[in-house]
């Protein structure tokens, strides 16, 4: 069975008040969240969207949008920083349990402790992305 946000919970009560309470200086310093990057991966939260497999907690998307959408309550900045990382290791993880095992090294990493960041170099690479229509059936 797979653990849920109502299980167990990686984002205690403390946590999220500890990474609110940083926010505004984070944000007056344009400080890197060194912080509450530590203190979220150490609670797993990095992992939320890796399979049990590589040691994560195999969340789904609802799942992990709704863990999301707890900590950009509380520090949006914070939540906004690790957006990419959920996603990559999301979109990985979708793929693995589909049977496609091409970003299996995208598991190995995250299970690892790496971070997955994305960045647009250049104006108008997003809207491929953003504009997508793209449908995905899944075929024998």
């Amino acid at each position: 069975m797979t653990a849920t946000p109502l299980d167990s919970p990686v984002l205690t009560d403390d946590l999220l008040v500890r990474c609110h309470e940083r926010a505004a200086r984070y944000d007056r310093e344009h400080a890197f969240f060194t912080e509450d990057l530590e203190e979220l991966r150490g609670a797993g939260y990095l992992l939320l969207p890796l399979p049990t497999a590589f040691g994560g907690r195999g969340l789904t998307l609802a799942e992990v949008a709704h863990e999301q959408r707890r900590l950009a309550y509380f520090a949006p900045p914070t939540a906004h920083a690790l957006t990419s990382h959920l996603s990559w290791v999301g979109v990985a993880s979708e793929l693995w349990h589909g049977g496609d095992r091409s970003l299996a090294w995208v598991l190995e990493e995250a299970a690892a402790g790496h971070v997955f960041a994305v960045g647009y170099a250049e104006s108008g690479n997003d809207i491929l992305a953003l504009a997508s229509a793209t449908r995905a059936d899944r075929v024998d």
